[in-house]
Parts: structure tokens; C-alpha cells; sequence
């Protein structure tokens, strides 16, 4: 690659419509266990066994944001936005469905929106997103808008 090049998408690469599906990745324990540990979040779902056997889901769930941080991390794993991502500008997230240890997800994205912004060096891009688990429910729905560069 050139110095100048860049890995990913710029914004006019992109075309409303455009998608992308990630690989999958399972959803351990122990990811749930570092992610309590880091933000602080110890609610007793995501951290007591015994509590949370009495509670909706009859187990742990994982952290919801700790779900769109592995999301977000997968579709950073695709390199359609390498070098090119300026800034994640809004989240619009819904939280459908509980991920569980052992789970295995994926995202797929769409392209549903492109625009323009006052300055010529960059624009704005509204990706619908799902997070699916190996069942093929929707986990989160989300709506992500993110400044891309344009191409010099």
C-alpha cells in the first residue's frame, strides 16, 4: 500500500444499500468478567450466578454494551473502515435479546443514509446494524453514524 492509501471505504466508496456481515464470535464467561471489571458495572445479571438464576433469563447474561463493543470491534475486523473512520458520530441502539455465555454472534450492516457535510474533506454515514446470535435472533438493533474521509 502507498503511504497515502488507506484499507477501508471513503465516503463516496459507499452506496446506500451496501452491506456487510461480519465473522462470528463467541461470547465466553471470562469476556463477561473483564468487561465488569473494567467499567464497574457489577449488576448481579451480569455477575452472580446464583442470583440471576432466580431472575428472567435463568442465567448470566453479558453486558448489553458489552455486546455492541464486540459488534463494533467485528466490523472494525472487516477493514472496510480502516484509515478512513474520522469520528462515530450517534448511536440510535435498541437491546432486543439477552446474550448468554457461550453465544456465538455476528452483525450485518446496511447502508441506509449518506450525507453531505459543510466540509469538503469528509461526510457522514448511517449504517442499520444487527446483532445476531447463532439462532438467528436479533440481539440489537442500531442505528450508527459515523464521519468517513473522502478521497483526496
Amino acid at each position: 500500500m502507498e503511504k497515502d492509501e488507506v484499507a477501508g471505504k471513503c465516503f463516496e466508496d459507499w452506496e446506500v444499500g451496501d452491506e456487510y456481515v461480519t465473522m462470528a464470535r463467541t461470547v465466553t464467561l471470562a469476556d463477561i468478567e473483564r468487561y465488569c471489571g473494567l467499567t464497574g458495572d457489577y449488576n448481579p445479571l451480569y455477575t452472580d450466578e446464583e442470583f440471576a438464576k432466580k431472575e428472567i433469563y435463568g442465567t448470566r447474561i453479558a453486558p448489553e454494551f458489552l455486546i455492541h463493543s464486540i459488534s463494533t470491534g467485528q466490523v472494525n475486523q472487516t477493514r472496510l473502515f480502516e484509515g478512513t473512520t474520522l469520528a462515530f458520530v450517534g448511536l440510535d441502539i435498541d437491546f432486543v435479546n439477552p446474550v448468554k455465555p457461550g453465544d456465538t454472534i455476528i452483525t450485518k450492516g446496511k447502508l441506509v443514509e449518506k450525507k453531505e457535510t459543510g466540509k469538503t474533506k469528509r461526510g457522514i454515514v448511517n449504517f442499520y446494524a444487527e446483532v445476531l446470535n447463532q439462532r438467528n435472533e436479533i440481539i440489537t438493533k442500531s442505528n450508527r453514524y459515523i464521519m468517513l474521509t473522502r478521497r483526496k
